[in-house]
């Protein structure tokens, strides 16, 4: 084997990274995604890859999953032509040169405040003309509340559980107090306490979310149990299964944006464009604009390196 025994898991994970793209979205059989025999990987669907992971993937990630499958044609002593010719060099070039210096994925924008707040207020709407939709519009104005202000990754927010959000105040001001259990940068998971004012500048009151909470304990749902759940559409109403994947989640920011567009065409939104790190994205710029300390913001979110100025745009107002 020619990976290195001390690689191997970084090789596996970087294989899968490719296998699950053309499996989870191409449709694709692992035989036609790694083909058997002398068969090498096609240079299209190569470049397909590539396209789709520029805007998910640091150039780092990508260049690791590149190196993986030429490791991958070497161990069958088959030749790797597409993953060394001279378009598939210059896309990666093209990536390493759109991400930047701090190497950050494109293509996920950060909403401004007022582009977020009028998301808010497209969900309450939406809750006054549909009564039987009401639980979902809350729920999605919860995590998305939770996401903006707390700074929070797209794991950190569907793994919240019930008994990981409480509202508290201290000399009169509210506040909602967030416990992380588990983050990507905390290996030894230890953990992390959010603190998010309940009412901000702006005038979102972070903590009337916790009507989604005395809605969960109604339906006799218990302190580990995932406070973001599945909408049943056969029930019209909130399910108690968690939400398995991001993308559940990330469908539904994007149907609201589009919505948003279609009744303000002039409003410069690409719902493509947005997913939900855009929430996390959105905070820091958010809070820079505001004025806040980088290493403050950088404490709020989590972040243990300075690749949170990617997210910095501009300079802070004064």
């Amino acid at each position: 084997m020619r990976v290195r025994e001390s690689s191997q898991q970084t090789y596996a994970s970087s294989l899968h990274r490719y296998i699950k793209f053309w499996r989870d979205v191409g449709g694709k059989h692992l035989s036609q995604i790694l083909p058997p025999g002398t068969d090498s990987i096609n240079t299209a669907d190569v470049h397909l890859f590539l396209g789709w992971a520029m805007s998910r993937y640091k150039h780092n990630t990508i260049l690791s999953t590149v190196s993986a499958l030429i490791n991958w044609h070497k161990d069958k002593g088959v030749t790797y032509d597409a993953l060394t010719c001279a378009s598939t060099r210059q896309m990666l070039n093209t990536i390493k040169a759109e991400q930047g210096p701090q190497g950050m994925p494109v293509g996920k924008t950060g909403m401004t405040k007022e582009v977020f707040r009028l998301v808010l207020g497209h969900l309450h709407n939406s809750g006054q003309l549909e009564p039987h939709m009401k639980s979902l519009f809350r729920r999605d104005a919860t995590w998305m509340t939770l996401g903006f202000y707390g700074m929070l990754r797209r794991s950190e927010i569907t793994a919240v559980q019930m008994q990981d959000i409480a509202v508290g105040q201290l000399n009169g001001q509210c506040f909602v107090e967030l416990t992380i259990r588990r983050s990507k940068n905390d290996r030894r998971g230890e953990g992390a306490v959010v603190i998010i004012t309940g009412l901000t500048r702006d005038g979102v009151r972070v903590a009337a979310r916790e009507e989604r909470l005395a809605l969960c304990m109604e339906t006799g749902a218990c302190p580990s149990d995932p406070l973001f759940t599945t909408w049943d559409l056969d029930t019209y109403s909130l399910s108690s299964s968690p939400i398995r994947t991001p993308e559940t989640l990330n469908k539904r920011l994007k149907s609201y944006l589009t919505s948003l567009k279609e009744r303000y065409p002039d409003i410069l939104v690409n719902p493509a464009s947005y997913g939900m790190h855009s929430l996390r994205r959105s905070g820091v710029m958010a809070a820079w604009k505001a004025g806040v300390d980088v290493e403050k913001i950088k404490a709020h979110g989590r972040w243990k390196s300075d690749a949170i100025r990617a997210y910095m745009p501009g300079k802070p107002d004064t």
